[in-house]
């Protein structure tokens, strides 16, 4: 079976790349505020950082999360019949799921912990600000929410373009073109894990057995792996699979209404890799402004 290729890279994306349509509003950089924010919010330092600087935010509500044993290997998905889950689905206050996520980390018997569904003003109200994302904070036209946890997530599709920013941890990004519905094998559509419908196979370990037409799947499939302050865009109805490649990982998802302009063209994933250093200096001087 053939592997993914890589995802396009735009480097050193300036500050007219990921400009609203819309004429009102200051423009909104997505790289810069990725170096900033990455730097702002300790991604690149310690989970134990990242977590201290989180916790200052949390409005503290109940944040719906998932939670399995070590056993199923971070992949929250169906039991075996397919009528139920492997996971228990619950809320809990996200302040006690960061402090055992951190408790856990290298210990391979440690629960897996997924809270996928954090709406940033919500559950962290000034985040987005303080980090610099307020300078095209969300609108009518673009949402967002973060996600916690220690395991692989879901492979899912999404109907709006989607751009997914990389806090801490690491990700991994596997995506497939609209057309390969056909060979995904999709799981049931009256019983998700997550509310959107899934693939049934394991991409990081396929049964070409029992779904044998994932290999014409994964001969077109892009992937891109994230940094702290790595960015991806994902285009309208592309099926995702997005693993967590460390104990700790924290993204930022952005959903629009209506394009960047200078993405509205595009077809295909577009990864943004970010040098927090060399924007270092640009990031404070925006957040310094927005304050």
């Amino acid at each position: 079976m053939r592997d993914p290729q890589p995802a396009e890279e735009w480097h050193d994306v300036g500050a007219n790349c990921l400009r609203r349509p819309s004429a009102a509003g200051p423009a909104g950089d997505f790289a810069r505020a990725g170096a900033g924010l990455a730097r702002d919010a300790s991604g690149r330092e310690s989970p134990l950082s990242l977590t201290t600087y989180l916790k200052g935010f949390y409005a503290g509500h109940p944040a719906p999360v998932f939670e399995a044993p070590a056993s199923i290997g971070g992949r929250f998905f169906y039991n075996d019949t397919l009528d139920g889950f492997n996971f228990e689905s619950k809320r809990a206050l996200l302040g006690e799921v960061l402090d055992r996520l951190c408790h856990g980390l290298g210990n391979a018997a440690s629960p897996a912990l997924y809270a996928g569904s954090v709406s940033l003003p919500i559950y962290l109200p000034g985040f987005s600000a303080a980090t610099m994302l307020a300078t095209w904070s969300p609108s009518s036209r673009c949402s967002n929410r973060s996600g916690l946890e220690t395991a692989r997530v879901l492979r899912r599709i999404s109907t709006t373009p989607k751009l997914g920013l990389c806090v801490g941890g690491r990700r991994r990004f596997t995506m497939f073109p609209p057309d390969q519905i056909k060979n995904l094998y999709v799981g049931p559509l009256d019983l998700t894990p997550a509310g959107q419908p899934v693939s049934l196979v394991d991409v990081r370990n396929p049964d070409l057995v029992r779904f044998p037409r994932f290999a014409e799947a994964a001969a077109v499939a892009v992937v891109a792996e994230l940094e702290p302050g790595d960015a991806v865009y994902i285009p309208a109805l592309w099926w995702h699979n997005v693993e967590a490649l460390e104990d700790f990982n924290v993204l930022v998802n952005y959903w629009w209404r209506d394009v960047p302009i200078t993405l509205s063209r595009r077809r295909k994933p577009l990864a943004l890799p970010v040098d927090p250093e060399k924007f270092a200096a640009d990031a404070a001087a925006r957040l310094e402004g927005h304050l």
